[in-house]
């Protein structure tokens, strides 16, 4: 009996083993570098993980323009960080995206910053909304209640309303501050608030938010005497109620003189507090590390803690997000030395205590992560740029750790091909017409119905690059375009409204 029943517990434990095994087996880890084959920047914004374990992420990039007409493409990996489909998304003809977030299983949002259609010069924030199945175009709106508008965060409530905060100027200049709004699902304002630190002269605004236990809202952010980049910024904190309400608000001041104290994350507890990711230098070594501070809702400190970097390196993060299991991740960097800046990716305990932190080796690069999320697996995918001294530009870099916070995959890169001729249509949805730029070398329009017959159609003179067209007494629904030329035929959906 006694040996039979020691084998029964050896038979148990290497099934245990086998599940373990099995188990950390599933798990996939890599560090991947995208680049154009020509010279173009381009840099990682945003990523969500798909149902299917797949990943999408944002990007920005500047594809033989001039810096006013940044574009905002859009990448479809699988779940190894191999490319299934990229496709230019933006509409305008300068549109840089912040981030992405998922909505549900079958949307996701993307938000960034456009010109202001109601006030020339002037900047405001989009938010689309997309498809996940076809990236289908279903909403999108740009935020110009007032003059200035630069979004930096976006956020989904808990009833599924989107919170966005930045920095905002009033249509009168009377008042600068932290921005904070909220709208409904279907892109409608609910309010929009903007919040002065309270100092005469000063700038400020927002870099992150998030939603408290009790319904009401935190963001983070910077104020400055002067947007010289030289002096100092100071942490600035404002709690704003569910209709947004000023609650609470405070400023920070730097430790130290022409050091900057910025918030850069922040993420709800379950005891009602909120945590903000910050810099600072320490109290004992003035190494410049990350900062944390437990804050309760009248923006008091609980406490603070320092994060060094890895083997004792200096830090600086980016991101701050809070883990299924109650805990926290952070992206950014490491300083290895002064030509070396590595990126990092840190997962703390509930108790904002280190787990465990990964360095990639990019040796001789400046690379850091902008933004991160938890995986499927438990372990983390952090997206942001890289340039490397034998590289002509900036190049995406995407970072995917296991569990444990090992990186064991190899780096490899992407050669993605730039589109010659993009297609983009602004507004869509369209209600009576729409503007489409489509590059050169274009001949013809033409206006599909699902019936696939010919509604409209328009011959494009030589050498234009845009048409504005109209779509007026067309009945509602799913039309088609298709734009001929001498680099082959592109199509793109628009939806009538």
């Amino acid at each position: 009996m006694k040996t039979q029943l020691s084998s029964k517990t050896l038979i148990c434990f290497f099934l245990f083993l086998s599940t373990c095994f099995s188990s950390f087996a599933q798990q996939i880890s890599f560090g991947k570098e995208y680049w154009y084959i020509e010279y173009y920047d381009i840099e990682g914004r945003g990523v969500v993980q798909l149902p299917d374990g797949g990943y999408l992420f944002t990007a920005n990039d500047r594809v033989g323009a001039p810096i006013s007409t940044f574009k905002t493409t859009l990448f479809n990996i699988d779940s190894i960080g191999n490319i299934r489909w990229m496709q230019r998304i933006s509409i305008r003809p300068t549109c840089l995206t912040n981030s992405i977030i998922m909505d549900s299983d079958s949307t996701y949002l993307i938000f960034g910053q456009t010109w202001n259609p109601k006030s020339f010069g002037a900047t405001c924030t989009f938010i689309q909304r997309r498809s996940v199945e076809d990236s289908l175009l279903l909403m999108d709106i740009c935020l110009g209640d007032i003059q200035y508008v630069n979004a930096s965060s976006m956020i989904l409530a808990e009833n599924g309303d989107i919170i966005v905060c930045g920095q905002g100027v009033s249509l009168d200049n009377q008042i600068n501050g932290g921005y904070i709004c909220r709208l409904n699902k279907e892109g409608n304002l609910l309010w929009a608030s903007i919040i002065p630190d309270g100092c005469d002269t000063t700038y400020e605004g927002f870099n992150k938010v998030t939603q408290l236990t009790d319904g009401s809202f935190m963001a983070t952010g910077w104020s400055t005497s002067s947007v010289t980049i030289n002096l100092p910024y100071n942490l600035f904190i404002a709690h704003v109620s569910a209709d947004g309400q000023l609650l609470h608000s405070k400023v920070y001041l730097p430790k130290y003189n022409n050091f900057s104290n910025d918030g850069w994350g922040i993420c709800s507890t379950s005891d009602g507090n909120a945590l903000i990711g910050s810099h600072a230098r320490h109290y004992d070594t003035s190494a410049y590390e990350i900062c944390l501070y437990m804050l309760t809702p009248q923006c008091d400190t609980l406490w603070t803690k320092f994060v060094p970097g890895p083997d004792g390196y200096g830090s600086f993060g980016s991101d701050l997000r809070k883990t299924l299991d109650g805990g926290f991740l952070i992206c950014g960097g490491s300083t290895f030395n002064r030509f070396d800046v590595l990126p990092t990716v840190i997962r703390l305990d509930a108790n904002a205590d280190q787990i465990w932190a990964e360095v990639h080796p990019l040796l001789n690069c400046m690379t850091f992560l902008i933004n991160v999320i938890e995986t499927s697996d438990k372990g983390a995918a952090a997206i942001g740029t890289t340039r490397c001294p034998n590289a002509q530009a900036f190049h995406i870099y995407f970072l995917k750790t296991d569990s444990l916070g090992l990186v064991t995959g190899e780096k490899e890169i992407s050669l993605p091909k730039t589109e010659e001729a993009e297609l983009s249509i602004y507004p869509n949805p369209v209600r009576e017409s729409c503007h489409i730029h489509f590059g050169l070398g274009a001949r013809q329009i033409q206006l599909f119905n699902l019936q696939g017959q010919v509604t409209r159609e328009w011959l494009v003179p030589q050498g234009c690059t845009f048409m504005d067209v109209s779509l007026k007494n067309l009945p509602t629904g799913i039309y088609l375009f298709r734009v001929t030329g001498n680099e082959g035929v592109k199509s793109m959906r628009v939806v009538k409204m």
